[in-house]
C-alpha cells in the first residue's frame, strides 16, 4: 500500500523530502527550495467514478505518476485531472489536510488501484469546488499533530516538525500559492474515458 509519504528525494541535495520535517531541515541547511506537483484526478472504473488527491514530481506530474500499463492493469481510465506546482512542504500539507478535512467523503480504493497505488487518498464524490487552500492551510496548522498522527494519512508519525516551523514556512509562501485547484492553472481532460493519461491535453478554463 502506498501511503502519503513515499520516500521521495530532492534531486538537488539527494536527501529525503518525504516528510515536512525532513524537507524543512534540508531547506534550512541548503537553502534550496523544492517544488512538488499537487494533483486532483477523476478516475473511472467500470461504472464507477471516483476522485483522488496526491503529489507527484515537479517535472512529470500526473503524466509521469500514472503509466498507461498501470492504468490498464487496474482497469481504470482518467477522465480529467488538475495539477498545480507548489512548494514541497505546502503540497504535502495540503494533501494531508484535504484528506483530513474531507474525511466523510473519503473512499478507499485499495481493491482497485493495485498497480497505480494511492487507494487511501480517494473520495467518493467530487470535492474540487470546495477545496480552498487558505482554509485548508489554516485547518492544517490548527490540527497539524492530529493529522500527522493519523495512520490513515501518514505511514509514520511526524515527530521532527513543530507546528511553529511549518507555520513560519507556510506563512512565507502566502503570496505565491493559488487559492484553489480551479484557476489560474490548466485543466487537463480526456474526451474519451478509455484513453490513457498520456493522451491528456491541456485547455484553459
Amino acid at each position: 500500500m502506498r501511503r502519503l509519504i513515499d520516500g521521495a528525494q530532492c534531486p538537488l541535495c539527494k536527501k529525503s523530502t518525504s516528510s515536512v520535517g525532513n524537507y524543512l531541515n534540508n531547506l534550512g541547511s541548503t537553502g534550496q527550495p523544492f517544488l512538488r506537483t499537487l494533483y486532483y484526478i477523476a478516475f473511472k472504473h467500470e461504472d464507477r467514478i471516483f476522485y483522488k488527491i496526491g503529489v507527484a514530481p515537479e517535472k512529470t506530474g500526473v503524466r509521469g505518476r500514472y503509466s498507461p500499463s498501470d492504468l490498464l492493469n487496474d482497469n481504470v481510465s482518467i477522465l480529467w485531472y488538475k495539477e498545480v506546482l507548489l512548494d514541497n512542504a505546502l503540497a504535502l500539507l495540503l494533501e494531508a489536510t484535504t484528506l483530513s478535512f474531507f474525511d466523510k467523503e473519503r473512499w478507499f480504493a485499495l481493491h482497485i488501484l493495485k498497480h497505480c497505488a494511492g487507494g487511501t487518498e480517494c473520495f467518493s464524490s467530487n470535492i474540487i469546488q470546495e477545496i480552498n487552500f487558505k482554509h485548508l492551510i489554516e485547518y492544517g496548522i490548527k490540527n497539524f499533530q492530529p493529522i500527522a498522527n493519523d495512520d490513515s494519512i501518514y505511514d509514520r508519525q511526524i515527530k521532527d516538525c513543530s507546528v511553529d516551523d511549518i507555520y513560519l514556512h507556510i506563512n512565507s509562501l502566502s503570496n505565491t500559492a493559488p487559492k484553489t485547484m480551479i484557476k489560474p492553472d490548466h485543466w487537463h481532460e480526456t474526451n474519451n474515458a478509455s484513453r490513457s493519461v498520456a493522451d491528456c491535453s491541456a485547455i484553459h478554463t
